[in-house]
């Protein structure tokens, strides 16, 4: 299984104060004991705005939240925007400091610092999305086969495309965005042995500009879809191929595949002759149900310390949506995913 991303984390204790009154401080030693309910999220990149994983699960914890009546802040739920490993680090520490009692930690980046605080924080509950944290009873682990639900994107991307030419816009380089490319090169070669796939990465995910730049140096190359998998950074696949559609006619559109969540409505453009959508599938993660359903579970004491949850096609973690493929392409994709469950087709993770 390759590794994934996602850590919950939050900041900020409150504490008694003169006259009976409370005000928020953050301690610099003492833990504030943890209140069972509460939950953080550490994020990186763009954040919880980032129209992708983030804000995906994101709303995950804002749907826990609104059911159990929690607050945003202390005592309720809160989000911790950290890029580097040190800002993680000092993320969970907040978090830890502040009383929140589950910590989601969103992104691969931060598996140091989960596996450090697994060991630092035995009271607290970690959750690792997007990689594998070393096995111990306060941690699971999340991973998504991306590489199942790339290979579909890449199925529909050679059903689709005229130019015999499709893209690849990464966010960096490693073992877990490897699965993506992996699944979906596969995907299309199923189709097409012959098909031209472009592959580039941003180097982040949340440079939009240069994913717009490396997007419309691939469609200037003649291709006519390209798969996202940046991130926030993705936006900037989108915004390139908007520039372009908007001086053509629908019928003659260029393509984009989105990430993770449903990004039909990044799609919506005016063309030369009328209201279009170039968005063509959107390849999905369910991670707002994952991060929902653990945060219930650690409420009830329930929490899967321990576990490794992996999701893919057979438990419906991941998808593709039908969005606007022709019935062929989407025929062709239900027919590959029926491959997959079946074990006919065992989708490759790595590039290798």
């Amino acid at each position: 299984m390759k590794r994934n991303l996602i850590i919950g984390v939050a900041a900020t204790t409150l504490i008694a104060v003169v006259a009976g009154m409370m005000m928020t401080s953050r301690p610099t030693e003492a833990q504030t004991e943890p209140i069972q309910a509460t939950v953080a999220m550490i994020t990186d990149g763009a954040g919880v705005d980032d129209q992708s994983y983030q804000e995906l699960a994101w709303r995950g914890v804002k749907k826990y939240a609104l059911e159990t009546g929690l607050a945003e802040g202390i005592d309720g739920y809160q989000s911790f925007h950290a890029v580097t490993a040190t800002e993680a680090r000092s993320a969970i520490s907040d978090a830890v400091n502040d009383g929140f009692k589950t910590i989601f930690a969103v992104g691969y980046r931060k598996i140091n610092a989960v596996d450090e605080a697994v060991q630092k924080y035995p009271d607290r509950d970690f959750v690792m999305v997007g990689d594998v944290a070393q096995t111990r009873p306060n941690v699971a682990s999340v991973t998504f086969q991306a590489n199942q639900s790339s290979y579909l994107a890449g199925v529909a991307a050679a059903k689709t495309t005229k130019t015999n030419t499709i893209g690849l816009v990464s966010g960096e380089k490693s073992v877990v965005m490897e699965a993506f490319e992996a699944g979906y090169i596969a995907g299309a070669q199923s189709i097409n042995p012959d098909i031209q796939i472009l592959h580039d990465y941003v180097g982040d995910f949340k440079n939009d500009a240069t994913a717009k730049t490396l997007a419309n140096n691939m469609y200037q190359a003649g291709a006519d879809v390209v798969y996202q998998t940046a991130g926030g950074a993705g936006q900037g696949v989108f915004e390139a191929a908007r520039s372009i559609n908007e001086k053509r006619r629908s019928a003659d559109k260029v393509w984009v595949i989105g990430v993770d969540t449903n990004q039909s409505q990044s799609g919506r453009y005016q063309a030369l002759d009328a209201s279009s959508n170039f968005t063509l599938t959107s390849v999905l993660k369910r991670m707002d149900q994952v991060v929902y359903d653990i945060a219930n579970l650690a409420m009830k004491d329930k929490f899967p310390g321990g576990e490794h949850l992996v999701y893919g096609l057979a438990n419906d973690g991941v998808s593709v949506t039908r969005g606007r493929m022709s019935t062929e392409a989407w025929m062709a994709v239900q027919d590959a995913k029926t491959a997959i469950l079946d074990k006919q087709v065992v989708v490759p993770e790595t590039l290798d």
